[in-house]
This record gives structure tokens, C-alpha cells and sequence, in this order.
């Protein structure tokens, strides 16, 4: 496995699967291998997972642990003020890792990568957003600012003894190594936990990237490591999970935090089936494949099938499930290969294309001869899956991670699908009471035209 732990402490109260866990041995001639006096940064969030990555690592009493925090936003930086009222999310995130690091008896440092963070996740998935793309920042971020600029932040290997110095976060995840002629070649796989593992989320991250990462909670499950937390008295132990994207927080809806970057740009929101207007949107990225549209005044439910970013449309349906979600084949662009090694024939692999969704078996095939551009064709019909989402690629036989892309086309060949005629209701009548008027404005003139005549005829003949 990815660590040859030594020495865990006897009186260390931990589930019967960390012992197990811990004492597995790698071949000792892996130079990768965690060594005693080794140096290991942990990214630490403020988080009770990275909390317990923490202690699981110092409690060996065999490595340097230093905890290292990332300044990656602040909502002060947006606006010059903490007007929201609610502090600064960052500082308070800080405060619990100095809280978690004294209470361990580690070093912490913070490192301020917010222009890292800007211009290379926030502003690519805004510029994405705004086209009408469903992007994923969580995975970019991993791969950009956790095993990017973080880890060139960090001394690649200690000055004294040539070791390298690595990085453990606490995702859900596992590493393995694989033996081959020209060495040890680590593999990405899944965290034990099916409900936490992450592995989609770190699908984006580089083979030497890899190298030097460790998971230590990745055979774990959540409710281990709040046991662990609870049991050690970490002062993170009661601290509640965040959820959603880091720059969105709880500062309000994810549109209305978007609509303060991106400009209006309405369009009407039209019924697949029948080409009826049913509604105006502010922009295209107010929407997903797949979710509720919620659309004033609609009494019944409509779920976004599409969008036509060439005339400003929003495609919905009636069913959540209706075949206009549906699809078998997705092109796949921009795909990262973390060994560099794309099939060299169609290949049948476990594809992901959203965080806890079912593994789905698909047929991978190269395009063009360019490994970076591959179309998928699945066994079965899938649902929803929006273009810009994220799709990675698991090995068919051991489940490891092979790389990722973003969905550029999504197509359904069982029910091919030709986009109605639109149907403005409200446009139609503007449309219906300007052709009565032009109508009857032209009458007035036939009959006042007709009374002319008339007259002039009365006055030829006198």
C-alpha cells in the first residue's frame, strides 16, 4: 500500500482495520516509501478529516508532520469590506488548524494561494459557466492549487538527507504501487468509504504529483474518523462537514453569488416537446442538465434537458427521467492521462462522471489518434450528464483512477432528437394583435378610400 507505518502506539484505540492497515508492506526497495525521519506536510482545512490525518501521522512518532494551511479565498477580497457580516471564512479556518496543531504538538504554517486560486479554478469555471458548461472547480483545485501550487511551494526533497517530502491531505482515497522495468509506478484508487471516496475528485492530478502524495484516511469511514476525533478530543471533532464549492460558502445561492461576476444575458426557457416558451432565464449558467428549473408561475415541475448556446435557449421536459436525459455516447476533450498512456485500442473501462454516482461500463475510444480527445460509448443508457462535467476513467480490473476529461458532446443514438419549432406564446400574441391592427388600420383606409371615390364621383357628375 502507500505507506509502510511502523510502530503503531499499543494503547491506541483504533478500529482493528488501521493496525491492519498501517503494518501492510510495500517491496522496501520503493524509494517513495515513507521513510523514519521523513518530511510530511498535511494540508490541513480546519476540517476534522484533515484534523485526523494530523494526529493518525504524529501519534507514529516517526515523521516530521508540519501542518500547512491554504489561504485560497476570502470574501473580503472581492468586495474590500466584510460587509456580509458573517467574518472572514478563511481566518476562522485558520484559527482551527492553529487549535488542532497545538492540541497535537506539530508546527503550522499558512500559505496564501488566492491569485493561484483565481486565476487558474475560479476564473477558467467562470469563463466556463458563462458559455453554458457545467465545470467542475473541486477537481481543478486539487490538481492546480493542492498538488500544484501548493506542493511547488513545498521543498520537493529535505536538503540534509536527499529524501522527498510529501504531502497528505485527507481525502477519501488510496494509493497502490505497481512494480514495472522502469520502476515504482504509484495508482489512484478508490477510498473505502463508497460514500466518501474521492478519488473522482482527484482524478486530474499528475503521476509526479502522485508520487508524493499520501492518503492516511482512505481506509477509513467517515463515521471511524469522527469516532477517532471524538475519542482524541481534537478540537475539530464536532466541527459540521462543509458542503458546496469554497468560493460560494454560505453567502447565498450559487446563482445569485455567479450573477455579481457574470453579466445578464436572458433567453427564454422552452418545453422540448411542444416548442412552447415557458419561462425567461438571466443566463445560461443558471442551469444544469438534469435539475429542477423551478420556473416562476409553472405550477408543475420541469427538468432541464439542454441548451442551445447559439440562440440563448433552455430546453426542459416534464420527467426527471424523461429520454431527453438520457444518452449512450459522450465525446470527451481536454483528457489528462496520469501515466501518459491513453489505449492504444478501444478499451472497456468503469467511467464516472459525478461524485457518488453509480460507476457505469463504457467502450473508450481514441479520436483522431489524439489521446486527449476520446468518445465513450456506454453499455447501458445514462441520465444527465451536462457538458463541462468531469469524466474519469477507472481501470476495468483493479479499479485504479487512469485519468479524466470534460464532457464536450453528449449524444443519445437510441431516440435522436430535432429541437421543436419555438412557440412564444407571448410573442405570438404581440405578434396576433399587430397583424389585427395593420388589419384593420388597412379597412379604415379601404373604406375612407372608397368614400373618396365617392365623392368625386358624385362631383363628375353634377
Amino acid at each position: 500500500m502507500f505507506l509502510a507505518f511502523h510502530n503503531v502506539k499499543a494503547s491506541r484505540k483504533l478500529p482493528a482495520l488501521t493496525r491492519s492497515f498501517y503494518v501492510r508492506q510495500a517491496a522496501p526497495s520503493n524509494p517513495w516509501l515513507p521513510h523514519r525521519g521523513d518530511t510530511v506536510y498535511v494540508g490541513m482545512s480546519g476540517g476534522v478529516d484533515s484534523s485526523v490525518v494530523c494526529h493518525l501521522l504524529a501519534s507514529l512518532n516517526m515523521y516530521r508532520v508540519r501542518g500547512v494551511f491554504m489561504r485560497n479565498w476570502d470574501s473580503r477580497d472581492e468586495h474590500g469590506t466584510d460587509s456580509d457580516g458573517k467574518g472572514c471564512e478563511w481566518e476562522r479556518d485558520w484559527n482551527d488548524v492553529q487549535k488542532v496543531s497545538r492540541h497535537i504538538g506539530i508546527p503550522c504554517e499558512m500559505v496564501d494561494l488566492s491569485r493561484e486560486y483565481w486565476t487558474r479554478v475560479f476564473d477558467p469555471s467562470l469563463q466556463a459557466w458563462q458559455r453554458g458548461l457545467t465545470p467542475n472547480p473541486d477537481v481543478y483545485c486539487n490538481k492546480e492549487i493542492k498538488f500544484g501550487a501548493l506542493l511547488s511551494r513545498l521543498p520537493a526533497e529535505d536538503s540534509k538527507t536527499g529524501r522527498p517530502v510529501f504531502l497528505a491531505t485527507g481525502h477519501y482515497a488510496t494509493k497502490d504501487w505497481v512494480h514495472e522495468p522502469n520502476g515504482w509506478i504509484p495508482q489512484l484508487g478508490r477510498g473505502r468509504d463508497p460514500n466518501k471516496d474521492q478519488s473522482y475528485y482527484l482524478s486530474s492530478i499528475t503521476e509526479p504529483a502522485l508520487r508524493r502524495a499520501l492518503f492516511p484516511i482512505g481506509k477509513y469511514t467517515k463515521a471511524e474518523i469522527r469516532q477517532i476525533a471524538a475519542e482524541e478530543n481534537l478540537p475539530t471533532a464536532n466541527r459540521e462537514e462543509s458542503m458546496g464549492l469554497c468560493f460560494v460558502g454560505e453567502r447565498g445561492r450559487f446563482k445569485k453569488f455567479l450573477s455579481t461576476y457574470l453579466p445578464p444575458s436572458p433567453g427564454n426557457i422552452v418545453n422540448a416537446l411542444d416548442g412552447k416558451v415557458v419561462g425567461r432565464h438571466e443566463g445560461l449558467w443558471e442551469f444544469t442538465k438534469g435539475e429542477n428549473a423551478r420556473i416562476p408561475g409553472v405550477p408543475n415541475k420541469l427538468f432541464v434537458s439542454g441548451k442551445d448556446t447559439e440562440k440563448n435557449v433552455i430546453w426542459v421536459v416534464d420527467q426527471p427521467t424523461h429520454e431527453l436525459l438520457h444518452f449512450n455516447v459522450v465525446e470527451v476533450a481536454n483528457v489528462h492521462w496520469i501515466h501518459a498512456r491513453p489505449p492504444s485500442t478501444i478499451r472497456r473501462f468503469s467511467i464516472q462522471y459525478r461524485y457518488r454516482s453509480k460507476p457505469s461500463w463504457g467502450l473508450v475510444e481514441i479520436i483522431n489518434n489524439d489521446p486527449t480527445h476520446v468518445r465513450i460509448t456506454f453499455e447501458e443508457p445514462q441520465l444527465s450528464l451536462a457538458e463541462g462535467q468531469v469524466v474519469a476513467f477507472y481501470d476495468a480490473e483493479h479499479d485504479h483512477v487512469l485519468g479524466q476529461g470534460t464532457a464536450a458532446k453528449v449524444h443519445n443514438t437510441f431516440s435522436p432528437w430535432t429541437p421543436p419549432l419555438v412557440r412564444d406564446a407571448e410573442a405570438e400574441k404581440a405578434a396576433m394583435m399587430k397583424r389585427k391592427t395593420a388589419e384593420k388600420l388597412k379597412r379604415s383606409k379601404e373604406r375612407r378610400a372608397a368614400k373618396n371615390i365617392e365623392k368625386l364621383a358624385s362631383a363628375a357628375s353634377l
